[in-house]
């Protein structure tokens, strides 16, 4: 079922009573209510289990190392809520220079990978790539919106990454645009603070719908 979020309006009724803090996304299974998406994950993966297409290690080496990549992620969200969240104030933090460290982090992981390319050595994304994907789509957006930060410019091994979830129709039927996800997360997560540099002005000027132009070019607009 389909429940907007907050900066789309109210949620229904039938739903708070359920989710009293109105959190998504959110799902029931046995009777037992989660709204954290890797919990949700897991237990998808644990109750309808796939041999054929494994979505986490089950142990060894590289179990541990899709754990420290989940604990590498939320690094890279806690740099980018300071990128975007907080004013540039030299050796206290929300630094470019963190973020950039950061993004160079999950990049090299990426390149370490030299059998597909996702996060792990399989040719279908895991749980690590989701828990990734959706935070990573809109950091894409919001750096360069409020910013004028090119993530898939700057990392190769982050843009390949991008690309090969490109590819997949059910990714391409849920992935939102930039203008979406720019608008969505000041009411999420509070203003963010934007520069006036000529990059980050031409980028709002051209992600803004109101200056869009008909027919659009696919290819690079």
């Amino acid at each position: 079922e389909k429940v907007p979020m907050r900066s789309y309006g109210d949620k229904p009724q039938e739903f708070l009573s359920r989710v009293p803090r109105g959190l998504l996304p959110a799902m029931e299974l046995d009777g037992k209510m989660m709204t954290e998406s890797l919990d949700i994950m897991f237990t998808i993966e644990r109750a309808f289990p796939n041999p054929d297409k494994p979505m986490f290690p089950m142990s060894g080496e590289l179990r541990d190392r899709a754990a420290r990549l989940l604990n590498l992620e939320r690094e890279l969200f806690g740099a980018w809520c300071s990128y975007l969240f907080r004013p540039e104030m030299p050796f206290i933090g929300g630094s470019e220079a963190d973020f950039t460290e950061a993004l160079q982090r999950v990049d090299s992981e990426l390149a370490a990978n030299t059998e597909s390319a996702f996060f792990l050595p399989y040719p279908h994304p895991t749980i690590v790539d989701m828990q990734y994907v959706s935070h990573v789509e809109r950091a894409v957006a919001s750096a360069m919106y409020y910013k004028g930060y090119d993530i898939r410019k700057k990392f190769p091994n982050i843009d390949k990454w991008l690309s090969a979830y490109e590819e997949l129709p059910h990714y391409m039927a849920s992935k939102s645009d930039y203008y979406t996800h720019c608008m969505d997360i000041p009411p999420q997560y509070g203003p963010c603070f934007s520069n006036d540099s000529a990059t980050a002005l031409r980028a709002r000027e051209a992600i803004d719908p109101k200056n869009a132009a008909l027919p659009v070019q696919w290819k690079n607009e």
